[in-house]
């Protein structure tokens, strides 16, 4: 039962609807965010990846730069550098 139980928990909270675009060159998988929602899985080059989310912030897994939260959560499909993931958040 409690298996259940974790497998609807973990179901729900990795509910994230994305679309691909392509943003200040970059292709990224753009993801609304269910309200209230502050802890989020999702999946990236790197792999997957489990955050707290931060108004503004720019996440990092395995030493790389993977995503930008900032009103949606914008994931990266390969690798770009800390300057790319700051224009972003300017532009978004």
């Amino acid at each position: 039962m409690r298996l259940v139980l974790l497998f609807i928990l973990l179901h729900v909270v990795t509910s994230l609807h994305c679309i691909d675009k392509k943003i200040s060159d970059m292709d990224l998988h753009v993801c609304d965010v269910p309200y209230k929602s502050k802890d989020v899985y999702f999946h990236d080059f790197t792999g997957e990846n489990h955050v707290k989310l931060k108004q503004g912030k720019i996440y990092r897994n395995h030493g790389e730069f993977v995503a930008l939260y900032k009103e949606k959560l914008y994931v990266s499909t390969k690798k770009y550098e800390l300057q790319d993931w700051v224009r972003l958040k300017s532009e978004v």
